[in-house]
């Protein structure tokens, strides 16, 4: 991305999911653009018009029976 020009941060807080997304240290940071990476999109949650969040679906094939 630094050769388009943008600066890429990331965040490794906890979050729970699409419903928590890490809205208020993208303001502390000036953030215009989060991209989210999880398994589902927004749930219950007011996406700010002054930022704007792609969000982009994981899945995964991990047998939880054999952790």
């Amino acid at each position: 991305m630094e050769g388009l020009g943008v600066e890429a941060i990331l965040y490794q807080g906890h979050t729970w999911g699409g419903c928590d997304i890490a809205l208020h240290e993208a303001r502390v940071l000036g953030i215009k653009h989060i991209i989210h990476v999880g398994h589902h999109g927004p749930v219950r949650v007011k996406i700010p018009d002054d930022i704007k969040v792609l969000f982009i679906p994981a899945f995964s094939n991990l047998s939880v029976e054999k952790c």
